[in-house]
């Protein structure tokens, strides 16, 4: 992997935000003509098509709108998921020759809903420094 680093900790993307995956081969002697790339969640047992039968290169991107009216299959949890990259020709579980794309799906990746602030029960309000700032700068005129 090229973006995000597989080596790099957990990487977090915000639901309804796009999420761009990028990766090169390496060791390949049969390359596939096609390649399917696909996003799984464990949580709610969903799979998430990103590309179907596209183009192999020697290094892809592909960019994922997470937005919720776009997936149009399970909706997106706030939980962990898995990117899984394998041969269009073969089945998923296929176990690959020598020499020829087997599945990845060692990139795991978390989402997450944004959520307003809530304040704990018993904490006081924060000011609000826009207010107060308005209020000075209206006197001082």
């Amino acid at each position: 992997m090229l973006q995000p680093s597989a080596l790099a900790q957990t990487t977090y993307y915000k639901i309804a935000d796009y999420v761009s995956f990028a990766w090169n081969y390496t060791s390949l002697s049969i390359t596939p003509s096609k390649i399917d790339v696909l996003v799984s969640c464990a949580a709610n047992s969903a799979t998430y098509t990103l590309a179907n039968n596209a183009s192999f290169k020697p290094t892809d991107t592909v960019v994922w709108d997470t937005a919720p009216d776009v997936t149009g299959t399970a909706p997106l949890l706030t939980e962990t998921y898995t990117l899984i990259i394998y041969d269009a020709a073969q089945a998923i579980t296929a176990v690959a020759g020598a020499g020829r794309l087997g599945i990845s799906d060692d990139l795991r990746f978390g989402m997450y809903i944004k959520q307003s602030y809530t304040p704990r029960a018993g904490e006081p309000r924060r000011p609000d420094y826009n207010k107060a700032q308005r209020r000075v700068l209206t006197s001082i005129s």
